[in-house]
């Protein structure tokens, strides 16, 4: 049985990673996007979602 902070984990984790992707899509609709700032955010969206993939469901 999966338990509830494991749901609440991968529900914390899921909302970070939706920030990082509008981050990423408010940077990509830039006229000159900083890519610096689309790289980190990139980058902080992989960790997010290895450390989500990484959780024990128990």
């Amino acid at each position: 049985m999966v338990s509830v902070e494991y749901e609440v984990a991968c529900q914390t984790i899921g909302q970070l990673i939706a920030r990082q992707v509008e981050l990423i899509a408010m940077e990509e609709a830039r006229a000159e996007p900083n890519q610096a700032i689309l790289a980190q955010a990139i980058s902080a969206r992989a960790a997010l979602l290895a450390e989500r993939d990484a959780l024990p469901p128990y």
